[in-house]
């Protein structure tokens, strides 16, 4: 699991690029920030694992049940704000070394515009939302065209995520990478969380798939043209939600544990 510095994330979205160059149901739900049929509100407050990487987080929440920080073992801390829509407008990436990472974040019609800074770093992306609010094209570059990533979803879980790239002649093309995502039909650790549905998605690839944040549902594999393969086995509670999570990814396999608050 690398860690999520702010300059991380530079690197991180160049590295996609790079790799990525060498709805089945439309049915996208309405529960993350809903759940109005439970009588409980279940919060998660920590997940922790079972190594010495300080991959384990803990959640805090404001009085409208959105995150308004992560709290990395590792040092890093981030900070969410939000407008009195709902909308988020600022992530803050807070450590030993990056004082002043920030990210501002405005939303126009259906699209999110994420302006980060890093020191002398500048630079942006944006998300055009569906009409349940879940993304379904990244796009990145100054003018949007550089790289898309499109996102389909099924029963409101990412299923498959796709690249597509201007070529020399101006044409887009569909590149061979992707990933799909299976679920059980369980309930996400963030099932009654508030925080808009793209923060998932976008949280998921920043984090490299490590904790597989779903929107409704738990990820039970991932797999991609490239080879690679996630599994996840699940115990519950008596609600439905994940209390254990055995990963195997290869040959690096570890378990999470998750712990929630009633409100």
């Amino acid at each position: 699991m690398k860690k999520i510095s702010l300059n991380y994330l530079i690197i991180a979205i160049f590295a996609i690029v790079t790799a990525f160059v060498s709805c089945d149901k439309n049915n996208d739900g309405d529960n993350n920030g809903n759940g109005n049929e439970d009588k409980d509100v279940y919060l998660l407050v920590k997940i922790s694992e079972d190594n010495d990487n300080g991959d384990g987080i803990k959640f805090e929440y404001d009085n409208q049940n959105r995150i308004k920080k992560m709290i990395f073992d590792y040092g890093l801390t981030l900070l969410y704000d939000y407008n009195n829509a709902g909308d988020l407008t600022m992530m803050k990436w807070e450590d030993e070394t990056d004082d002043n990472d920030i990210a501002i974040i405005t939303k126009n019609g259906n699209k999110i515009i994420l302006n980060f800074s890093s020191g002398e770093h500048e630079w942006s992306m944006s998300f055009e939302l569906n009409a349940q609010g879940l993304p379904v094209k990244l796009m990145t570059g100054e003018d949007e065209s550089e790289q898309y990533f499109i996102f389909q979803y099924q029963n409101g879980n990412l299923k498959k995520l796709e690249s597509l790239w201007w070529d020399e002649n101006d044409n887009m093309t569909k590149l061979d990478f992707y990933m799909n995502y299976t679920y059980d039909d369980k309930k996400s650790p963030f099932y009654h969380c508030k925080t808009p549905k793209w923060l998932f998605v976008f949280l998921t690839i920043l984090c490299e798939n490590h904790y597989n944040f779903g929107i409704q549902n738990n990820v039970i594999s991932m797999t991609s043209d490239y080879g690679k393969l996630i599994n996840c086995d699940y115990t519950y509670n008596d609600e439905g939600f994940p209390l254990i999570r055995k990963v195997k990814e290869g040959h690096n396999n570890f378990t999470q544990t998750f712990k929630y608050e009633k409100r």
